[in-house]
């Protein structure tokens, strides 16, 4: 009966993991990047967080990647350019 059971929650675990995995392009996952990092340069002035705070810092160090991203796929500098004013 036990091993039954743990068959039955494997068999389910398995099927729900498969159904959870979904694939994104490369082009879907750029898009969403790039508006990510739009609306948060556009919102910049209502961060009430104090500029050295790490919310802050988390926000750059991701934009410096996106920057890499954007500068080596569509020759984009604007965000390394914001990134450095």
């Amino acid at each position: 009966m036990n091993k039954r059971i743990a068959f039955l929650l494997s068999l389910c675990w398995v099927v729900c993991c498969s159904y959870a995995q979904n694939s994104f392009s490369k082009h879907e996952v750029r898009q969403t990047m790039r508006r990510v990092a739009d609306w948060q340069i556009a919102h910049m002035k209502e961060v009430t967080y104090d500029p050295l705070n790490w919310v802050n810092a988390t926000f750059y160090l991701g934009l410096s990647k996106w920057a890499s991203v954007a500068e080596q796929e569509n020759q984009d500098d604007f965000y390394f350019r914001f990134s450095t004013v």
